[in-house]
């Protein structure tokens, strides 16, 4: 039997009575689980599976699968939560449906996790956009695909007229990529900046979110890359709350 702190992401049912979660684990990256019989209102595992909430997990690992034998709670993220923090949290755990794939351990990616889901609390609409936008630039970051910087890395020219971003996760100028999968201007590379250095985003122009909004949308609605990730959660976040 293996013991791991785990965040739930999503939950579903599966089959007649059995639970389905899906979760970042500190000790084996993110995972599946089944709780068999946990739909049935005795099943003494059923109140500690909720989304977005820190648990202790115990598993067996099955055939195909790891089986739930125990769960506690920890932490509940959004116990109370306005629907902007709990839409928030959901188009967290989009993102991490969407990007991480593989069940690689990483400690730095789960006290990401960890922290963005905390940081939802008692957050302002604008703030809650920016742990948003914080967790996802951070995690492009942390795989290689966006890697912010100063200066063009082919020709050195400092971004007088914005960047694009080339596939392979650099920031070229718009004369060396003018066909990248996404062009920032000047403000949006400061905004970035500042976002993925805990500042807040309360005086950043509305169009620099919306612009940012959209670079989101391009990578987490993309069809032919990733896998479709919650486009409900996504859209009532990114065109409602903010």
């Amino acid at each position: 039997m293996d013991t791991t702190r785990a965040i739930i992401i999503r939950s579903e049912t599966s089959g007649e009575a059995d639970i389905l979660i899906t979760a970042y684990t500190e000790a084996f990256g993110k995972q599946n689980f089944v709780a068999r019989g946990g739909r049935k209102m005795e099943a003494k595992l059923r109140p500690d599976l909720k989304p977005y909430s820190l648990v202790e997990l115990s598993f067996v690992r099955g055939k195909n699968n790891f089986l739930l034998t125990g769960a506690k709670t920890i932490e509940n993220f959004t116990n109370g939560a306005a629907a902007k923090d709990f839409f928030a949290a959901s188009v967290i755990s989009s993102i991490i449906d969407t990007f991480i794939v593989q069940p690689e351990r990483d400690e730095r990616l789960f006290l990401n996790i960890l922290f963005s889901f905390r940081a939802l609390a008692n957050n302002s609409e604008k703030n809650s956009w920016v742990v948003v936008q914080r967790f996802f630039w951070d995690l492009l970051n942390l795989q290689g695909t966006f890697i912010l910087s100063k200066k063009c890395r082919q020709c050195t020219n400092n971004f007088n007229y914005g960047a694009s971003l080339t596939s392979d996760g650099e920031l070229l100028c718009t004369t060396c990529s003018p066909d990248g999968i996404f062009n920032f201007d000047q403000e949006d590379l400061y905004a970035i900046g500042q976002i993925l250095n805990s500042k807040s985003g309360e005086d950043m122009p509305g169009h620099v979110f919306e612009h940012l909004n959209s670079g989101l949308k391009t990578f987490l609605l993309k069809e032919k890359t990733y896998p479709a990730p919650n486009q409900q959660a996504v859209s009532w976040f990114l065109e409602r709350v903010i």
